[in-house]
């Protein structure tokens, strides 16, 4: 168990230490109550660790990862925002609900959001809208 401990401090993960095992159950016969009572131990301290062993290349992994999902959350959030305000804005000029304009304008992806708040007030009309929509979301699903 000493070892094993220290193989978890210097964070060996649970398979690597397993595989030592293996190698050292081919080396060494260990009595079956022995071998019994080492597997005991050796469950209850992983019990005790309640945490799943984690390699530094994972921990980086999973931070980088983290990182990269709050960036897209925030990117995510912008882009709801811009949408509803596009949405709010063009449904005023022509004379709409901002509920009935926001599942049109949801698939614009944020480049598309961004030339459309450049060009919105250039519509004369709402078919003028329409067709310019109608172009850039053909084949797209509404999220």
């Amino acid at each position: 168990m000493a070892l094993v401990r220290h193989l978890y401090r210097k964070e060996f993960s649970r398979q690597d230490i397993i595989n030592l095992f293996r190698f050292i159950d081919w080396l060494m016969y260990l009595p079956e109550k022995e071998e019994h009572l080492f597997w005991q131990e050796l469950s209850a301290f992983e019990e005790e660790r309640k945490t799943p062993y984690i390699t530094s290349v994972e921990k980086m992994g999973y931070k980088r990862g983290m990182e990269e999902g709050v960036q897209r959350g925030i990117e995510q959030g912008t882009r709801k925002g811009e949408a509803l305000m596009l949405a709010r804005l063009i449904a005023r000029k022509f004379g709409m609900e901002t509920d009935d304009v926001l599942p049109l304008i949801q698939p614009l992806n944020s480049d598309e959001l961004t030339e459309l708040s450049d060009i919105f007030l250039d519509f004369e009309s709402r078919d003028a809208f329409s067709a310019w929509l109608r172009k850039r979301t053909e084949g797209k699903t509404r999220e």
